[in-house]
């Protein structure tokens, strides 16, 4: 598969192509900002799971992998998930996803507050 955008038209592009080729679309997790596409995958009905990089780290050198570019990357997280299929998550229910946000804020804050109290 090509390189896509991380925009809706690269979710679909992703979408469009693991639904063709009945596959499980899976990735690291990346801070947050694979959400928006993890929830178009769910939407669009295609299998779809997150991967810890740290996993795919420790798989990488027990391979004896070192490079590290994008291409490197993804092929790696698709023979973790082959060697692993039952490895990863699966999108959490929405009110989860929403408490783990807020949480997520609420440490934002307390640490901003630490910081300027200081």
């Amino acid at each position: 598969m090509p390189k896509v955008p991380n925009a809706p038209t690269g979710y679909a592009a992703v979408a469009d192509f693991a639904r063709n080729e009945d596959a499980v679309v899976c990735f690291e997790s990346t801070g947050g900002q694979e959400w928006q596409f993890w929830a178009h995958l769910e939407v669009e009905g295609v299998a779809a799971r997150q991967v810890t990089p740290a996993q795919v780290k420790a798989f990488a050198q027990s391979r004896g992998v070192r490079a590290k570019t994008d291409r490197i990357d993804a092929e790696l997280i698709a023979r973790f998930f082959a060697f692993l299929p039952k490895a990863g998550r699966s999108l959490p229910a929405e009110k989860l996803r929403l408490i783990r946000a807020l949480a997520s804020k609420r440490s934002q804050f307390v640490e901003m507050r630490k910081r300027l109290s200081a």
